[in-house]
């Protein structure tokens, strides 16, 4: 859905609905931890390839609460990821949030 999403096949292409899944029908079904580090990550590249980046560093936030438990595959690219957003969005939240979300 991403991939589409990037190709403009989408209402919102900060959502992954559309042709390939539905996000709320994929949130309800209860996926694994593995597939919902998966979903945190696309949405907040998403966010920030389209220059959403408050939208980016919410997503950022609501993952803060799954990334201790990332499988070493996933953490990089999502800390990579998240890294951007922080830099992107660091003018707009204080020192201290920042350096939190980046510890």
């Amino acid at each position: 859905q991403t991939c589409l999403n990037l190709m403009g096949h989408s209402d919102d292409p900060e959502q992954l609905t559309g042709e390939a899944m539905n996000q709320q029908q994929f949130l309800a079904s209860g996926p694994g931890m593995i597939l919902l580090q998966n979903f945190y990550y696309f949405r907040i590249w998403l966010a920030y390839i389209l220059g959403n980046y408050e939208s980016a560093l919410r997503l950022v936030k609501e993952g803060e609460s799954f990334s201790p438990r990332f499988s070493c595959f996933f953490e990089r690219r999502y800390f990579f990821v998240k890294g951007l957003v922080v830099f992107a969005a660091a003018h707009k939240i204080d020192r201290a949030e920042c350096k939190k979300l980046t510890n």
